[in-house]
């Protein structure tokens, strides 16, 4: 874990990087990023909000016309804020058996969704918040279509060169770079079980598959935060909060803004003014921001 205040930065860890080979964790190890990967879904989104190629009132329908009709109505900034009512692809249990037969085989992009076209809205748009994967992979395109590159081009041009990050990717491919942070499955009574690389990235993609290390993570957060993707008006939208949890929910009470949760501890309140704590995506990276 880094904490960093300002240009202190103070790095903790326990354990090893691998059972295996057991030796010390380091901040230049790769990691998977599951979906921590969303805040840079987020990121791409709201620069190109910033940049006027999108706007949080854009539909599916407009950008994404191929889309089930049902879905057409729903907004980026809905889907940003998990407020969408799109059914969840991950849910499948199409895609469950796919999985079990080829976990290691790459799915295209274009399948993702499909795994859930004949599925209704589970709600209204904007009447409820309910978590769900297939936000961040309809972000993902709609950011593709609008502005007419690959959504790893403009990974690379608009979130990877202004925060300098060099240890950052989104593969297709079920390998890690070396050396990495190894993850291991435990049952009880079995030996643990090295997951690293038994399933392909390509099932997450947007929603879950980027790779990093935690220097390269922290570097993120703080032009994450500055805000150096997008200008301020544009993260003074994204920091309008609802009540919502991330998954899984972590510590404190959770409200959910656009791509970023906010979360109230015991030594921080969610109504303070001057620390308000904010999560990127998902899962347990929480950091606090001035």
């Amino acid at each position: 874990m880094i904490v960093q205040h300002g240009s202190r930065r103070a790095v903790y860890q326990a354990g090893t990087a691998s059972l295996a080979h057991p030796r010390p964790l380091a901040t230049h190890d790769y990691e998977r990023l599951a979906s921590f990967s969303k805040a840079f879904t987020g990121a791409v989104a709201l620069g190109l909000v910033s940049r006027g190629t999108l706007r949080l009132t854009d539909t599916i329908g407009r950008w994404l016309p191929a889309l089930p009709r049902a879905w057409h109505r729903v907004t980026l900034r809905e889907m940003l804020q998990h407020r969408s009512g799109l059914p969840d692809y991950t849910s499948s249990k199409a895609l469950a058996r796919r999985l079990a037969r080829a976990p290691r085989g790459f799915i295209p992009t274009r399948q993702l969704l499909r795994y859930v076209w004949p599925r209704p809205l589970q709600f209204q748009p904007g009447s409820r918040y309910e978590y769900d994967n297939s936000d961040n992979t309809a972000v993902a395109l709609m950011a593709r279509a609008a502005a007419g590159r690959s959504y790893r081009g403009l990974l690379r041009s608009l979130v990877y060169r202004p925060a300098g990050l060099r240890q950052t990717s989104l593969p297709a491919g079920f390998r890690l770079p070396r050396p990495y942070l190894h993850g291991y499955a435990l049952q009880p009574g079995h030996p643990a079980e090295d997951v690293s690389e038994v399933l392909s990235p390509s099932s997450a993609w947007a929603a879950g598959g980027m790779v990093s290390s935690p220097a390269d993570t922290n570097r993120f957060i703080h032009a994450y935060l500055e805000p150096r993707f997008f200008s301020r008006p544009v993260q003074a939208a994204q920091l309008r909060f609802v009540t919502g949890n991330s998954f899984p929910p972590g510590p404190g009470a959770k409200a959910a803004g656009l791509a970023i949760f906010r979360s109230g501890t015991r030594n921080c309140s969610p109504s303070a003014p001057r620390w308000p704590a904010a999560s990127p995506g998902a899962e347990s990276v929480t950091w606090a921001a001035r």
